[in-house]
């Protein structure tokens, strides 16, 4: 029996020095140098009959609109059926701007422009760059230095360390073996926000991804090193300031050391790897609505007045000016609001391994229960793909407030509301039905 025809390709996306830096509001200042380089990375994987994709980037995110368009016209151009297709990021805070769904939005069109077509070039490469490869799967656990950061005071919940909060510790790493068993592509998972590097660093980086992913690279010679994030909502680097207690910016010096206990983790599993089962590969999709909360979608003026009062009183928080502004001239313009957002949950088929794809920052919670109700599967969760609809949190969480919860209030221009409490509950019920399928 024939095995899998394998193809790869990694092409620098980093961009110009002078573009804005995403994932920190706090930074006013354009980017002043290039610290480390930025990634698109490309994997394609034939059974003989069905051919699926994997793309990773060190990006925050990519846009939902953006995604669309890209499978739209890789169909067109190469047959290939969207669900074939799994394009994740790494949420790096040291990348450029790629979405207007942004408040402080600074994007550059002919970045967005040329990262289309790039992707485009990768895909045309593993195509004409296949050859035959064995696939290996294993997994094991590391904390290279994470936490929670929903911790619960007088005053609601507030982003700060939470030792006693959970995390996912997980690491899953696919190895792709060239006839002569050298690595091709190593491509691993793991939970943690890269939000490493202090708001007041300007320098273009991939975190303590990127670092993995270098060392990786240095010590399987001719390998591509793919890196997707887990489910890392409230998850985030255990840099703390010990006077405070409280977060603090870390430096270079923190990505080097998180990315170098990573990889290092990364090579025990691969040489303790096991040769997956069956060879089949295949992709398969759905679009799930996100439903707003309607009852907080603001109707007129008044109504919005008594909504806002309602989040100060419940959850302790200011209201963003920039977000009030912006539900007031929709209300004056009398446009209607939405009442969901529409987001692709994708499975990808390798032999015995199941890769789940989810377009938000999802909460760690659900990631884990995910993977206890599928104990007996390999398993990987790709949050950040294909697209984003913003965080996905848990009931409990949609109850008690806090970043994760009312991030549409900071972040997400085309969000009236939050999501509905009941969200959590809807997600995994169809994701598992669809990993079930």
């Amino acid at each position: 029996m024939k095995g899998y025809k394998i193809g790869a390709c990694k092409i620098d996306i980093t961009p110009p020095v002078g573009c804005m830096l995403v994932g920190h509001i706090a930074r006013k200042e354009a980017s002043k140098k290039i610290h480390d380089p930025l990634y698109l990375k490309c994997l394609s994987i034939s059974d003989g009959k069905e051919r699926i994709f994997i793309i990773t980037s060190d990006l925050i995110e990519f846009p939902i609109d953006f995604v669309g368009s890209l499978k739209k016209e890789v169909r067109k151009k190469f047959g290939i059926h969207p669900s074939k297709i799994l394009l994740t990021a790494s949420h790096t805070h040291t990348g450029p701007f790629i979405s207007e769904e942004i408040l402080s939005a600074k994007v550059i069109p002919e970045y967005v422009s040329i990262l289309k077509r790039k992707i485009i070039g990768c895909i045309i490469h593993c195509l004409n760059d296949e050859e035959e490869g064995v696939i290996k799967f294993g997994k094991g656990r590391v904390n290279i230095g994470i936490v929670n950061r929903r911790k619960r005071t007088e005053e609601g919940i507030k982003m700060l360390p939470n030792f006693d909060g959970p995390v996912d510790e997980e690491l899953s790493v696919i190895k792709i073996e060239r006839k002569d068993k050298s690595p091709k592509v190593i491509f691993f998972n793991y939970s943690c926000h890269p939000t490493t590097l202090s708001a007041d660093i300007y320098e273009i980086s991939a975190d303590y991804p990127g670092v993995a992913q270098r060392e990786i690279e240095n010590f399987y010679k001719g390998t591509v090193a793919m890196f997707s994030n887990g489910c890392c909502g409230d998850v985030r680097p255990a840099i703390i300031d010990e006077n405070t207690g409280r977060f603090k910016g870390g430096s270079f010096e923190d990505i080097e050391r998180m990315g170098k206990i990573l990889f290092s983790k990364v090579v025990e599993i691969i040489e303790k790897a096991e040769e997956i089962k069956g060879l089949k590969v295949n992709g398969i999709s759905k679009f799930f609505d996100f439903k707003f909360e309607e009852k907080l979608i603001p109707k007129d003026e008044k109504e919005l007045e008594k909504i806002c009062d309602y989040y100060k009183k419940k959850f302790f928080i200011e209201i963003p000016k920039k977000w009030l502004k912006l539900m007031r001239e929709k209300i004056r313009k009398k446009e209607e609001f939405p009442k969901t957002k529409k987001g692709e949950l994708q499975v990808i088929r390798i032999g015995e391994v199941v890769i789940l794809g989810i377009p938000g920052e999802v909460m760690v919670e659900i990631g884990l229960k995910l993977k206890e109700k599928e104990e007996n599967r390999k398993l990987i969760i790709c949050g950040y793909s294909n697209g984003i609809v913003g965080y996905i949190p848990t009931t409990e969480a949609t109850e008690q407030g806090g970043y994760e919860s009312l991030c549409f209030l900071f972040s997400f221009t085309n969000m009236p509301a939050p999501f509905k409490r009941n969200t959590e509950e809807e997600l995994i019920n169809t994701l598992l039905e669809l990993i079930n399928k």
